[in-house]
Parts: structure tokens; C-alpha cells; sequence
């Protein structure tokens, strides 16, 4: 068996959720791995949380070159597309993977850096038709290097250690409608969150009535804020919006620390003592959260900003395009509720879902032996790595 290694690479405070996933999915054992993190102070006591709760081996590196790696080969995985990856991948004894934490049409699937990896894992068929629209690679280095290994490539929603808000008691029963924001994004046109949208909390109260509803959980992005802060301040508020509209509202309590503390004390939040709520609809932005959603059978509604762009494939579009909606192209919220619920209901949801299907991380066994069959260490003297000269030539 090869060998294991992440490389983090992240200014987050929360980098450390990005692949926590791999060791909750029970795709590596932690004691098999080894994490290298290019040291960031703000990072730092992410990290260390999460080597505490999984207890792989953690090194801090301060500058990344290529002879941090071993000499005796193995596999490195990517889960950030930092500029930092170019000087590990240089070393040719490792096969260099990136493996990412879920599906997305964000503009930030396209990334260049995706032509450099010897492999790439996604989630689902729909990166492969995005890369290859974009012309980031073609249809003979698709076949080469991508690997579908589904919902083992798909981070987990999170359902413990819930915070409620709102009048009346917690149902140990209860049904809720999933609402997951994404951020910001750390470029301006690689905005997708809708926490600004003014419509958003009628919109959300409209669709918990159609579904007969009287409660939200809202799965914040944890990095929501970063870039623009007021947008802590939109997530408390709609949160305000929602209790007075009469609608209960959940949300993570490690999620909790989003929102501004004068905010958070007047939401008068209590511990939600009962089973996790069953959830008829989510409601997610352009984002990973839409096969988070899948992976747990939950089908889903796609809210557009109004400033964003979807990067979705046509074979998407032609599946699930009649789930994604605009809230400003809406006259009427009570309207557009009924689409949602019409479309939640619609069959394509069930094709989209089986996609992200558990299948106990068989595709991702599969895939690992794929790598391990054909990765041939290369000499590290060669001028030119030889995937990518290869690449060259096939685009």
C-alpha cells in the first residue's frame, strides 16, 4: 500500500474542515497518514483540533519544497489549489492527487491547477464535462487521470451538537427544511452566497409553510465572513427574520461562532435535546453543499445569487436546471414556493442523489488501486515532469 500524505496549504481558520471528511468517511485510517501543513497562524489551532479528535501524524512545515517528501515514493493529496502544491509536485517519486470535498459549478472548478496533478478525484460525472467545456483538459487526459469515486468524495453535513431558536418545543420527531449557505467566495466574481439576497428569509418562511413546516436548519459555511463581514451580521439577521416570522430555527453549534456576540445573546438560543430533524428540501447555494444534500438523499433546490454565474455543465443543465432558480426573477414568493415543491418531488431528483450514493467507499478502493497499479516513481533529476509534458501535447 502506498504510502499517505495531505498537504494543507489554507489561511482559513477552518482549512482543517476541508479534509476532515476523508478520516469521518472512513476513507484513510488516520494512523496510516500523515498531514503536512505549510504553518499559518491562522490556521494553526484548526489543525491541531482536528489531529486531537483523529491523531494522525501532524507536521508543520514553514517553507515547502520537494524534498519534504520521502524518497521512497507514496501518494500526496491535494485538497486545496494553493500555488504552494507546484513545489511538492515537482517530486516525481510521489503521485500527486487532488481530491476535493464535494461536487460544485462554482467558478472555482475550474482551476488551472488541475492540469498539473497526476490524478484527480471527483465526485459524480459532471467535473469532467465542466473541465473539458472549459478546455482545461481534454477528453484523452479526462480518461487518463480523472476518477469518480461518488459520495466518498462528498463532505458530511453535520448533524450534532445543535443549537434552536425560536418559540415552541422541540418536536423528537420533527421535519425541517435544510437551508446551506455558502461564503463569499475570496474573489469578488467568486461570490455565490445568498445570505445578501433581500428576499431570502420570506422566501425560506413561504417554503417551510408549503411544506408545512415550522423549522429551518441553516448549515452556514464556516468560512462565511472571511472576506466580507457584514455577511455575519445578514446570517444573524436572518436568523431574527425567520423567529419572528414564526419559524424555529437550528444551526451547528461549532457554526455558532459566525455570528457577532450582541446578535447571538438576543437569539436566546437553547440546546436541541432530541433526534436530528428529517429533512423534506434543501436549500443550497452553487456549492458543494448541493451533493452534500445528495449524499445524504435529500433532494435540493438551487438558489442563484443574483451576482454569480453558474459554471454547469449542459448534461447538469438538462438534468437538474429546473432546480435552479433566481429569487429576484420571482414576483411572488408564495409562487415560487409551489415550484419548489413541485420540483423537489420531481424524478430527476432520484437520478442526481444516486450519483452521491453510499456505496461503502467501494469506487474509492477502486480508484486507489487504479493509482497504485500505474504510478511509476520517476526519476527527480528529469527537467520535465513527464505528466506534464504529456498534457502538453494532448491539448
Amino acid at each position: 500500500m502506498m504510502k499517505s500524505v495531505f498537504f494543507i496549504d489554507s489561511k482559513s481558520r477552518h482549512g482543517a474542515e476541508q479534509y476532515r471528511f476523508a478520516f469521518e468517511n472512513s476513507l484513510f485510517s488516520a494512523k496510516d497518514v500523515e498531514v503536512l501543513v505549510k504553518f499559518r497562524l491562522s490556521s494553526f489551532w484548526g489543525n491541531i483540533l482536528a489531529w486531537w479528535k483523529f491523531r494522525f501524524r501532524l507536521r508543520f512545515v514553514l517553507k515547502v519544497r520537494e524534498s519534504l517528501l520521502s524518497k521512497d515514493g507514496g501518494c500526496i493529496y491535494y485538497f486545496f489549489n494553493s500555488p504552494e502544491n507546484v513545489k511538492l509536485i515537482k517530486n516525481r517519486m510521489h503521485a500527486h492527487v487532488f481530491l476535493g470535498h464535494g461536487e460544485s459549478n462554482k467558478r472555482a472548478s475550474l482551476h488551472p491547477l488541475y492540469r498539473m496533478y497526476d490524478y484527480l478525484l471527483v465526485a459524480g460525472p459532471y467535473a469532467g464535462e465542466r473541465l473539458k467545456q472549459y478546455g482545461l483538459l481534454n477528453q484523452v487526459t479526462l480518461s487518463e487521470r480523472m476518477l469518480d469515486i461518488g459520495g466518498a468524495g462528498v463532505a458530511n453535513i453535520g448533524l450534532e451538537d445543535l443549537l434552536i431558536t425560536g418559540n415552541g418545543e422541540i418536536d423528537p420527531e420533527s421535519r425541517a427544511l435544510l437551508y446551506m449557505p455558502t461564503w463569499e467566495g475570496g474573489l469578488k466574481e467568486e461570490n455565490y452566497s445568498t445570505l445578501d439576497e433581500p428576499l431570502l428569509g420570506d422566501f425560506l418562511a413561504e417554503t417551510a409553510a408549503k411544506f408545512s413546516l415550522d423549522t429551518v436548519y441553516i448549515k452556514p459555511h464556516p468560512n462565511t465572513g472571511n472576506r466580507i463581514r457584514q455577511q455575519k451580521k445578514r446570517l444573524a439577521g436572518l436568523i431574527a427574520k425567520l423567529n419572528a416570522l414564526g419559524i424555529k430555527v437550528v444551526i451547528p453549534k461549532k457554526d455558532i461562532g459566525l455570528i457577532p456576540l450582541l446578535q447571538r445573546l438576543k437569539l436566546r438560543l437553547r440546546r436541541w435535546d432530541s433526534n436530528p430533524p428529517t429533512f423534506l428540501c434543501a436549500i443550497v447555494d452553487v456549492s458543494a453543499a448541493e451533493s452534500m444534500a445528495a449524499k445524504s438523499g435529500i433532494p435540493s433546490i438551487v438558489l442563484m445569487s443574483s451576482k454569480g454565474t453558474s459554471c454547469a455543465p449542459p448534461s447538469y443543465v438538462a438534468l437538474k436546471g429546473r432546480s435552479v432558480i433566481r429569487l429576484n426573477g420571482w414576483s411572488s414568493m408564495r409562487d415560487l414556493a409551489t415550484h419548489v415543491y413541485r420540483h423537489t418531488h420531481g424524478s430527476y431528483q432520484r437520478t442526481y442523489i444516486d450519483y452521491f450514493r453510499d456505496d461503502e467507499n467501494d469506487k474509492f478502493r477502486r480508484a486507489l488501486i487504479h493509482i497504485e497499479n500505474r504510478h511509476t516513481p520517476q526519476d527527480n533529476t528529469l527537467e520535465v515532469d513527464p505528466p506534464m509534458r504529456n498534457e502538453a501535447t494532448a491539448m
